[in-house]
């Protein structure tokens, strides 16, 4: 449903469908999120005016309060969601943001022994 959502470009009825969701119990994982993220930015909504990618980045901030991990897609749309609303700032702020991530996971990884391929 939010993939439909998502290819119509219908932020309103994405976020209907998350409600859905939150009230039935299921977990959302990160290609909800992701989902949501990309279905910023492609129209004006009621719940997010034009040119404002600010939901987009309350969606990341969400999910990983959840503890669920943003993957390379998820950045991948909130940059693209960002520069549909024109602001590069933005975007780059999202850059910023999937880089750190990165960094931190590889000290981590190193942190712990486990070498990456």
């Amino acid at each position: 449903l939010l993939d439909a959502c998502h290819k119509a470009g219908d932020l309103d009825a994405a976020l209907e469908a998350k409600q859905q969701l939150d009230d039935s119990g299921l977990a959302p994982d990160a290609r909800t999120y992701t989902t949501l993220i990309a279905t910023v930015g492609r129209k004006a909504s009621c719940a997010s005016g034009a040119k404002d990618p600010s939901m987009a980045f309350g969606f990341l901030n969400e999910m990983v309060s959840l503890h669920i991990r943003p993957n390379g897609m998820t950045y991948s749309a909130l940059i693209d969601a960002c520069a549909r609303c024109g602001r590069t700032d933005m975007a780059l702020k999202g850059l910023r943001t999937m880089l750190r991530q990165k960094a931190k996971d590889r000290r981590a990884l190193r942190a712990s022994g486990t070498r990456r391929k």
